[in-house]
């Protein structure tokens, strides 16, 4: 049932992705409004249809991933695992728009989003805030990690990007996608 459920949900969004994608033809400005909000509400829903069984895999894969970090220093955990997921084979995925689950991505590789969906989860299954960033202009997402150690929020953020191996320290104000050409 849970499975059912699941594919369920993936054929749902995909619909509201492609809704999104032909009216955004229509309007660029909705275009860029759709895909990056859609495609961030599409992986959230997603990911929110894991089983616990799942979850708890994800958050003690990580934590044996990390275990050299402690308390929520983001700094420490975003490079960890970092080092940690920089070899996962990126999968271009023209053709069609899947995302997967973290575990599956973890496995088996996946696009940009896959691979930035599955290192924000990740991350947040062990405590630490970051986020899915999404551009339709460079058709790309990368995950980003506020500064974050003993509760105390720096000026400086992480751009993860597993798909192109880098990993970036910028700060907070600045527009991560700024670091890809032109401004957004």
């Amino acid at each position: 049932m849970v499975k059912k459920t699941i594919e369920i949900t993936k054929i749902l969004c995909v619909v509201f992705i492609f809704f999104f994608t032909i009216v955004g033809l229509l309007s660029v400005g909705l275009l860029t409004i759709g895909w990056d909000n859609a495609l961030g509400k599409f992986t959230e829903m997603t990911y929110n249809s894991i089983n616990e069984p799942e979850r708890e895999e994800i958050r003690k894969l990580t934590m044996d991933l990390t275990r050299a970090c402690s308390g929520n220093n983001s700094s420490c955990y975003a490079k960890e695992l970092y080092y940690k997921t920089n070899h996962i084979r990126y999968k271009s995925n023209s053709l069609h728009q899947s995302i997967h689950s973290p575990l599956y991505t973890y496995k088996n590789g996946g696009d940009c989003d896959n691979l930035a969906n599955m290192y924000v989860e990740m991350l947040k299954s062990v405590g630490i805030k970051s986020h899915l960033s999404c551009s339709t202009k460079f058709r790309h997402c990368v995950a980003v990690v506020p500064h974050i150690s003993k509760d105390v929020e720096y000026d400086k953020k992480f751009i993860v990007d597993l798909a192109n191996n880098l990993y970036l320290t910028i700060d907070k104000n600045k527009n991560e996608w700024d670091i890809y050409g032109k401004k957004e």
